[in-house]
């Protein structure tokens, strides 16, 4: 019997950005692991609640600001971002997007990498500006009040 596997050339095309919301396409899903793709436009937002689960996530196309916690962190095509169970997560999309998701079972154990706190960075010139403004101050500072060693 032959192994079965699936092969996506381009992850980008597999899921079309939304310019009205959000467009979701569903990889895979198991009983340990759910992987979707996401696509959006600039100006549009994807914001998770508490993660009753880790997640990992790779922006594999566009520009973004990522939000973990009270950490922001300007995300281009290629960064992947490991967001711990209990953490919240906010991806606020600069240019059109597609980001992957992937859902790991609560009971599966991740390593969190940490990062020193920084301002929150701005975005590329003529990148949508949509979002809570007051939340980008609030992060801003917070990262700044930190960032004193």
């Amino acid at each position: 019997m032959g192994l079965t596997y699936r092969v996506v050339d381009d992850l980008a095309k597999q899921v079309e950005v939304s310019k009205r919301g959000i467009a979701t396409a569903s990889l895979y899903e198991d009983g340990e692991v759910k992987m979707v793709l996401h696509g959006m436009a600039a100006g549009h937002e994807l914001v998770s609640r508490k993660l009753k689960a880790p997640v990992l996530l790779h922006l594999v196309r566009g520009m973004g600001l990522i939000t973990v916690g009270v950490e922001a962190l300007q995300g281009r095509a290629g960064i992947f971002v490991q967001v711990p169970q209990g953490s919240n997560f906010r991806l606020l999309a600069w240019t059109a997007v597609v980001v992957l998701l992937v859902h790991l079972s609560p009971t599966k154990e991740t390593a969190v990498v940490k990062r020193s706190p920084r301002t929150a960075p701005a975005p590329p010139a003529g990148a949508a500006r949509r979002g809570r403004r007051k939340d980008r101050a609030s992060e801003g500072k917070r990262g700044e009040s930190n960032n004193s060693t």
